[in-house]
């Protein structure tokens, strides 16, 4: 299990825990059985990965219904 620490506006700390597989929910208009990246507009995720060379492009997971996200992290660094 991987862990992060979270500082919230008001100050407060909290220590999230994900696990590989973890379901995530909330979402809305994810394509299930697409994969999702992080986007480069803060807090978002994106069906497109970034292009160009030089990007590190960062899997989030992969959409198990439109509200769903199965976390599935992965780095990969484009040359």
């Amino acid at each position: 299990a991987g862990s992060t620490s979270v500082t919230y506006a008001s100050g407060s700390v909290a220590k999230i825990f994900t696990i590989y597989g973890d379901i995530f929910n909330g979402f809305s208009g994810l394509s299930p059985g697409n994969v999702y990246y992080l986007s480069s507009t803060l807090g978002a995720i994106t069906a497109t990965p970034p292009s160009g060379g030089g990007k590190t492009i960062i899997q989030i997971g992969v959409a198990k219904s439109s509200t769903e996200l199965v976390f599935q992290p992965l780095v990969v660094v484009k040359m």
